[in-house]
């Protein structure tokens, strides 16, 4: 029996998913077989919200992850694991960060790979429970900015740091400030906790961040850090606007705007770089 019809069979009516994860083909499953799959921004969130259901509803709930970033499941499974509430944590993925102390956490532990699973006994475990899922995920989307490199190099100077995730593709050759690479394959925690951990050193005027949305959606609760400073600005690569971001960015005391890199300019970006505010900027790529 595979995975969701097992699930299904267990009774399992809510499936809670991070939108960053790469599995619509799992979850279009999971809706064929009745299961109410809710989307949620990050990983701790998930856990905790599936925590909600679980104690409201008396019934397993599936959580559903990559596992670059499960460490972000460590205090919700632990309440979860207090509580004595029917989580089942599933990690997709073959780079799982915290999986010794997610064992901690949970009556039972499996890892699984693919459909031919005996899903049954799985199942018999105790809950809560953690399933690493070897699948391994489709590949990190990564948006080349080729085309703005040549708008961005001459007016970032060397008093400018800038940090590129893994998911953004950017020639940086002959930029003159500081550059760094930043991010793990199939990993998106900590892009812009790296910036603002960068910005205390206080070296620099201007700190950048240049991610995916996938990046910032994993570590946006950075931007409600005691330590958020005037220093950072936050360039997020998508391919349609997300009001969320922005208003989430507001209400933190960010200045957010949006705008289609089609339309970018050097004097767009020179005033951004000098405005001398938090800000975060929605790129918009086709």
């Amino acid at each position: 029996m595979d995975m969701m019809n097992a699930l299904k069979k267990f009774g399992v009516n809510t499936l809670v998913f991070t939108n960053a994860l790469n599995c619509e083909a799992l979850l279009d499953t999971a809706r064929v077989c009745g299961i109410n799959c809710i989307s949620t921004l990050d990983t701790r969130s998930a856990v905790y919200l599936a925590t909600g259901i679980a104690a409201q509803n008396h019934m397993p709930v599936v959580v559903l992850v990559d596992s670059g970033s499960s460490r972000s499941a460590f205090s919700g499974m632990t309440e979860a694991y207090y509580r004595k509430l029917p989580i089942i944590l599933i990690t997709i993925g073959k780079n799982l960060d915290y999986s010794i102390e997610l064992r901690d956490v949970a009556l039972s532990h499996h890892i699984v790979s693919g459909n031919n699973n005996d899903w049954d006994t799985i199942l018999a475990g105790g809950l809560p429970m953690h399933v690493e899922f070897l699948n391994p995920l489709d590949s990190v989307k990564r948006w080349s900015l080729t085309e703005i490199s040549e708008i961005l190099s001459p007016v970032l100077g060397a008093e400018t740091y800038l940090y590129i995730g893994q998911g953004i593709q950017l020639d940086t050759s002959y930029f003159k400030c500081k550059v760094v690479h930043g991010g793990l394959t199939h990993c998106s925690d900590g892009a812009l906790s790296n910036v603002l951990g960068a910005s205390l050193a206080k070296v620099r005027n201007r700190y950048i961040g240049m991610v995916s949305e996938e990046e910032f959606l994993h570590d946006m609760n950075a931007l409600g850090n005691v330590n958020v400073n005037d220093s950072l600005l936050f360039f997020v690569i998508t391919s349609q606007e997300n009001q969320l971001i922005i208003d989430y960015a507001c209400s933190l005391g960010f200045e957010a705007i949006g705008i289609r890199i089609c339309e970018l300019t050097q004097e767009i970006i020179r005033s951004l770089v000098a405005n001398g505010k938090r800000t975060v900027v929605m790129l918009y790529k086709k």
